[in-house]
């Protein structure tokens, strides 16, 4: 729903695919320099990613968004980044059960 977003984060040792089933979504990747790479996502499309890709999941607006996640090897760890009050970033690790969110000032975005 309109306030669900997943904060920066990766997948650990897991590579995976993101589908989307009903409604849209907004995925953003980190990039150095610059403001987060967005690419908006609606019904019927797919994207992968590395186990080293840094990204976040918003809802994209509009009705209830659906997504269908796939990881291999399965997901047991994650990090989870923030951005601290001096501009460093940091990662933390957690476990697949936990919910994702975003942390501090690491989940604002330019865009």
């Amino acid at each position: 729903m309109d306030d669900h977003d997943t904060g920066f984060h990766d997948h650990d040792v897991s590579c995976g695919a993101l589908a989307v089933a009903q409604g849209e979504i907004v995925e953003e990747r980190l990039a150095l320099g610059g403001p987060p790479v967005r690419r908006r996502m609606r019904a019927g499309e797919a994207n992968d990613f590395a186990a080293s890709d840094i990204h976040r999941v918003a809802h994209g607006g509009g009705g209830p968004a659906i997504t269908i996640n796939a990881y291999s090897p399965p997901l047991w760890r994650m990090g989870a980044y923030e951005t601290t009050p001096t501009g460093e970033l940091q990662r933390h690790s957690i476990s697949y059960a936990e919910e994702l969110r975003p942390l501090g000032l690491g989940a604002q975005s330019s865009s």
